[in-house]
C-alpha cells in the first residue's frame, strides 16, 4: 500500500514524500499503547514496537531516494506522549531507529511540541533530540509562545514550519 502511494507520488512528478505518523493513523494505532487492543506482531518487544514505522519507511524508500522521503510524526496518544514526563521511551527509540535512514527531514509537530513547552523543557528536549538524531530537524512553531520560537531557532533546530500563517500571533 505504501509502496504503491510512493509510485503514485514518483508517476505524478513530486518532489519528494512525507511520511505522517499520526495518531489517528495506522502507525500510531498498531503501537502497543494506544486504543487498539488488538494483538500483532508489532506489540512486542520495544524494538518491535517501530517496526511498523520502519518498515513502511523502507517500502517509500524503495522507490524514492531516501533523502526525497520525509517523516512527521505528530501523536496525542501514548505511542509518543507520556503524561508525566513528556516523551515515552518509545519516542526516543524511534529518534535514534531513523539515523539508519538519510531523511530528507524529521519533522515535529504538536501536541508533541505543545506538551513538551507545556512541561517547560523545551530546550533541554531539544539539544537531547539532536543529540540522539543526526537528519534535517523541523519543528512545528504554530501553537507556541514568541519567546519559546526564538529560542528554537536560536539553538535547537534546523526547520520551523507553521500550518496556519492566518491563526499566527506574532506579538
Amino acid at each position: 500500500m505504501f509502496r504503491r502511494a510512493a509510485q503514485n507520488a514518483l508517476a505524478a512528478d513530486f518532489d519528494g514524500v512525507e511520511i505522517c505518523a499520526n495518531c489517528s493513523y495506522l502507525i500510531d494505532r498498531q503501537s502497543p499503547n494506544s486504543s487498539n487492543e488488538a494483538e500483532n506482531s508489532y506489540n512486542i518487544e520495544l524494538e518491535n514496537k517501530t517496526q511498523l514505522l520502519l518498515t513502511i519507511i523502507e517500502e517509500v524508500a524503495s522507490v524514492w531516494d531516501e533523502n526525497k522521503v520525509g517523516i512527521k510524526l505528530i501523536s496525542d496518544s501514548f505511542f509518543l506522549l507520556a503524561k508525566a514526563s513528556g516523551l515515552s521511551s518509545i519516542f526516543y527509540h524511534i529518534i535514534n531507529d531513523l539515523n539508519f535512514y538519510n531523511l530528507a527531514y524529521l519533522h515535529l509537530e504538536k501536541p508533541v511540541t505543545n506538551n513538551l513547552f507545556q512541561n517547560e523543557i523545551s530546550l533541554i528536549w531539544l539539544k537531547l533530540i539532536h543529540s540522539i538524531y543526526s537528519g534535517t530537524l523541523i519543528i512545528d512553531c504554530q501553537h507556541i509562545t514568541q519567546t519559546e520560537r526564538e529560542t528554537i531557532c536560536q539553538d535547537s533546530t534546523d526547520l520551523v514550519s507553521f500550518n496556519n500563517l492566518s491563526k499566527l500571533s506574532i506579538f
